[in-house]
């Protein structure tokens, strides 16, 4: 998939490369601040590198580059969707970013466009306003409330996070 960033630039989107760390934790850092990149490191990880449905290719972050230069990415998290009978290959849309610079610029909507196609049901829950605003540009259907189940396996750590040290205490 190709487009301009620049007059005659083009944009390639693929899947993200051990060589494309370096440059996307400094544009997380560029975007979002170097605390929020702190503390998102080991739910990057969890979410992503550790995900048990994470293919053998590794996991599903799609990179637009520009030659060497990346210019954003869309990270998705893999998960299995049984609709009726059948399990589809899903995945969440959960992390998108583009450049300071870039944005409103089209990248973002061809990085959705892409993933899009690499799975059987893309999902989008939880969006900012501006992912919402870009998927019903999209001609993607707002489904309304999804029913969601959940157990809670640990019953401390949920007190803890509701109730701070009086509900680890409980």
């Amino acid at each position: 998939m190709t487009a301009a960033s620049r007059p005659g630039e083009k944009i390639a989107i693929s899947r993200r490369s051990e060589a494309d760390r370096g440059p996307l934790e400094a544009m997380y850092r560029e975007v979002f601040g170097a605390k929020a990149t702190e503390n998102s490191r080991e739910r990057w990880r969890w979410q992503y590198e550790d995900n048990p449905n994470c293919l053998p290719e590794g996991p599903e972050i799609w990179v637009a580059k520009a030659g060497d230069r990346v210019l954003g990415q869309y990270a998705t998290m893999p998960v299995r969707l049984k609709v009726l009978d059948k399990i589809l290959r899903a995945s969440w849309g959960m992390d998108v970013m583009v450049g300071p610079n870039l944005q409103r610029k089209g990248i973002g909507s061809r990085l959705f466009l892409y993933w899009d196609q690499q799975v059987e049901a893309s999902l989008g829950l939880g969006l900012s306003v501006s992912s919402y605003t870009l998927f019903r540009k999209l001609n993607w259907e707002d489904v309304g409330p999804v029913p969601c189940f959940s157990k809670v396996l640990d019953v401390r750590g949920l007190l803890k996070r509701r109730l701070g040290a009086a509900g680890a205490a409980v």
